[in-house]
């Protein structure tokens, strides 16, 4: 599971707003757990890579998707996540600053948009999960995608 933690760091908020926004519609009270869980999850795999960084020989990692490092496939095709310290540091910003926000914004959801808890944190979790992804993105289209 570690060496996936680049894709999984990704996924764990993703999959957290697809739940929070299907769930959510039927009850409220689930979107906040989940969003905690969602972005606590990015959290600790942002910490995995960030030692997986630190351990590596030339202190930066690149992951790809989709097996597309192989031979026959030439540089530059497929999506590829390259991180480095600085990368990593910021990693572990966003989720930990979102983790916070949303423990914070609990009792303001419920005032400033009421019966909307559901579409907040299915937004807020997208928002981590683009911010995340436009940090280790290797290549302009995928930045355009997760802007």
């Amino acid at each position: 599971m570690g060496e996936h933690a680049p894709a999984l760091m990704m996924l764990s908020p993703m999959f957290a707003a697809v739940l929070c926004a299907l769930l959510g519609m039927r009850w409220k009270a689930v979107c906040l757990p989940l969003a905690i869980l969602g972005i606590g999850g990015a959290l600790l795999f942002s910490m995995e890579v960030f030692f997986q960084v630190g351990d590596s020989y030339t202190k930066q990692i690149s992951y790809f998707f989709g097996g597309w490092n192989d031979v026959e496939f030439p540089r530059g095709v497929g999506i590829q996540y390259h991180i480095d310290y600085l990368n990593s540091l910021v990693l572990l910003v966003i989720p930990g600053v979102g983790l916070l926000a949303a423990m914070f914004s609990r009792h303001f959801v419920s005032i400033e948009t009421p019966g909307k808890e559901p579409q907040y944190y299915a937004l807020f979790l997208l928002l981590i999960t683009g911010l995340m992804g436009m940090t280790v993105t290797g290549d302009a289209f995928n930045l355009y995608v997760l802007l």
